[in-house]
């Protein structure tokens, strides 16, 4: 049985939210498994998120993002931010990539990682996101066997 929960979101400028249903447990390929944890960055509200998409062990592809807010009105994030994804692949190696952002006007600035491999079962993946110089704690996300 899957488990879900509801993840809010600024949805435009005038300050309406968005209810997205996001299922977490395992990735499916068309449904992302979504984690996000406080960043840095100009807004008054700044997150680090991972998207994974998957199946089970199976990782396609994995989007790293960073997403400022300020009381409503999402916010310019300039060009440079660093976006790095990590876990443990099922043969027990490290899995390392990183990427940098291109600026936003939308309040949200990501990168895309497609690591097509199976990770470690109960091991997390994770992204970290540095904004002008200030990394915060890591999103992450737990893999689960079917």
């Amino acid at each position: 049985m899957r488990k879900t929960r509801f993840l809010a979101a600024t949805a435009s400028t005038t300050a309406a939210l968005l209810i997205a249903l996001v299922t977490t447990g395992t990735a499916e390929a068309s449904i992302p498994t979504v984690g996000c944890t406080t960043g840095y960055g100009d807004g008054d509200q700044n997150e680090t998120c991972i998207d994974l998409y998957g199946t089970a062990m199976h990782v396609d592809q994995i989007k790293g993002s960073l997403n400022s807010a300020s009381w409503g009105t999402l916010k310019s994030i300039p060009a440079g931010v660093e976006v790095e994804a990590f876990g443990t692949l099922a043969d027990g190696s490290p899995y390392n990539a990183r990427g940098t952002a291109q600026a936003s006007r939308i309040g949200s600035v990501w990168v895309d990682f497609y690591p097509n491999a199976d990770f470690a079962p109960l091991s997390e993946v994770c992204v970290r996101t540095t904004f002008k110089g200030d990394t915060g704690a890591p999103a992450c996300v737990t893999i689960y066997r079917s």
